[in-house]
This record gives structure tokens, C-alpha cells and sequence, in this order.
């Protein structure tokens, strides 16, 4: 039956995302299961940790989240342009900051494959970052 739900599930939002995405689709908590892409870049190793314990917030509200279990100086570093920012849904980007710097602190691209959601992370002149994706 459990098996059966999560089928009803993942095609219903494959399906949602299918036609385009949409704001209640992106609405709520994300959790990254794993980090894809890594990068042999100095001080990577923190981000990509970081991340690997991330939860994204995007409320109805606009305002936007994100918090780890995997805590570093450099993770916290990096997130602090985060707080007291908003998103936006623009085509199959998340658009975060605000109205004054046009939402550009953080892009991430929305991508669905066979094996589920993907966000790409491409914060402001740094490497993306590809972490896999579940909505909670």
C-alpha cells in the first residue's frame, strides 16, 4: 500500500512539473538526500557537507530558508546572504533575495529526472552544485 501511495505521489508531482512548474508545486520543506556534483574547489568540502544536510523553506509567504544538520563556519558564512530574503518562481528557476538586488543572491534551477528532483545551486559567481531533492 506504502509502495502504491509513493507512486501516486511521485507521478502526481512529476506531472505538476510536467506542465510547468508552479508556485504551490515549490511551496514547502526540502530536504537534500545527497550531493550529486562535487567540486575540487578550496573550501568546497564545508559547502558541499553543508548542503548535504540542508533543508530548503520556501513559504506561501515568499520568505525563503535554509538550514543544515551539518553546520560549518563556511556554510554559515555563505548563508547569512540568505536571511531576510525571499523567492520567486520565474520559468524553472527559484529566484532568491529581493526586490532591490532583482532576486539574484541565489538561482536555483528546478530539474526532474527519472529518479526524482534536483535542485541547482548556482550562488552568485561560485560553481553550481547539484543536490538531489525530496519534498517533505
Amino acid at each position: 500500500m506504502k509502495k502504491f501511495l509513493l507512486v501516486i505521489a511521485i507521478f502526481s508531482i512529476t506531472n505538476i512539473f510536467s506542465q510547468g512548474l508552479k508556485k504551490e508545486a515549490i511551496e514547502g520543506v526540502w530536504k537534500v538526500e545527497r550531493v550529486k556534483d562535487k567540486s575540487k574547489k578550496a573550501g568546497a568540502k564545508e559547502m558541499i557537507e553543508g548542503f548535504g544536510g540542508a533543508y530548503f523553506y520556501f513559504k506561501k509567504s515568499n520568505n525563503f530558508g535554509i538550514k543544515t544538520t551539518n553546520m560549518s563556519e563556511t556554510f554559515s558564512d555563505a548563508t547569512k546572504r540568505l536571511i531576510g530574503t525571499q523567492w520567486k518562481l520565474v520559468g524553472n528557476e527559484i529566484r532568491v533575495g529581493t526586490e532591490k538586488n532583482d532576486f539574484s543572491t541565489m538561482v536555483i534551477k528546478v530539474i526532474s529526472k527519472k529518479d526524482g528532483f534536483y535542485f541547482d545551486l548556482v550562488e552568485g559567481k561560485d560553481q553550481p552544485l547539484l543536490v538531489k531533492v525530496n519534498k517533505q
